[in-house]
């Protein structure tokens, strides 16, 4: 019998459908990362900048892209909308503990900036009528580095955000790729035993690269705080863009390009199976 009263079952179904719309956005997302990340393997993507922003501006170029753009947008908001309410109630699958709140609070915050910038570019389309943005400049981990480090203490801060951002990759990584806790949030009885497996090792590769490329990001920041440079602290596209500098470090770009379409696969596969919302 379940535990969940009348009241709690009707918002967990008005909240379902905010979440497999997020998902399938986030899904979207992270298949053009990857397709980006693909690209700068094969030395076919000379600008270097491989962000969700950039991510976004690619769906612009497509035929009939900006209403694609304006669908990602509408599902990053409903994914914000969603992770904010989990900040106050929790979640039903994946906790409801202070730490959990906490968690999807801070996660309410990353998903509203990409919002943000996913409507800016939203905007210089429908004015322009093309896919290219007028922003330039540094990455908001450049950004956010470079305010840090002017204020008392700020080497501190940063240094704690890199190994705090480490920290946490490798928990996703013991968490996810290792032990597979994706799985709990997902009801695959529905699948046969070949589709499940086939869930589980798209699951595994894609938090694998996930955690990947932000260990580097948190490696970044730390060496920002150290050298007291914030042009140290770089993103997603420093990470991936290091990675392409050399023989073997390309090898593992193609990988984490892989993984990242992987999470993005999985990511419609989530929006699909979730158990609750």
């Amino acid at each position: 019998m379940s535990s969940l009263t009348p009241s709690t079952q009707h918002d967990q179904s008005c909240r379902l459908p905010l979440a497999r719309a997020g998902l399938v956005a986030k899904g979207i997302l992270y298949l053009s990362l990857g397709i980006l990340a693909v690209s700068l393997a094969t030395g076919g993507h000379p600008s270097g900048e491989v962000d969700k922003a950039s991510a976004v501006q690619e769906l612009a170029d497509l035929p009939l892209g900006r209403w694609l753009v304006l669908l990602v947008v509408i599902g990053l908001a409903a994914l914000t909308i969603w992770h904010a309410l989990m900040a106050f109630t929790g979640d039903p699958v994946r906790g409801d503990d202070m730490t959990d709140k906490a968690r999807f609070g801070i996660l309410t915050v990353l998903y509203g900036l990409t919002t943000v910038g996913a409507f800016r570019v939203l905007t210089d389309v429908w004015r322009s009528g093309s896919g290219s943005s007028s922003g330039s400049g540094s990455s908001g981990s450049e950004t956010t580095a470079s305010v840090l480090l002017d204020v008392p203490g700020g080497r501190i801060i940063v240094a704690v955000l890199g190994l705090a951002l480490i920290a946490y990759s490798a928990r996703q990584l013991k968490k996810h790729t290792m032990d597979e806790k994706f799985m709990e949030r997902l009801d695959t009885s529905p699948l046969d035993n070949r589709a499940r497996e086939g869930v589980e090792k798209v699951g595994r590769i894609g938090y694998l690269a996930r955690a990947t490329v932000s260990t580097m990001v948190g490696i970044f920041f730390v060496a920002a705080a150290i050298q007291q440079n914030p042009d140290e602290a770089g993103g997603i596209s420093q990470a991936l863009g290091t990675l392409a500098g050399s023989v073997w470090g390309r090898l593992v770009l193609w990988l984490v390009a892989l993984g990242l379409v992987a999470y993005g696969i999985f990511a419609f596969v989530e929006a699909r199976f979730r158990k609750a919302a």
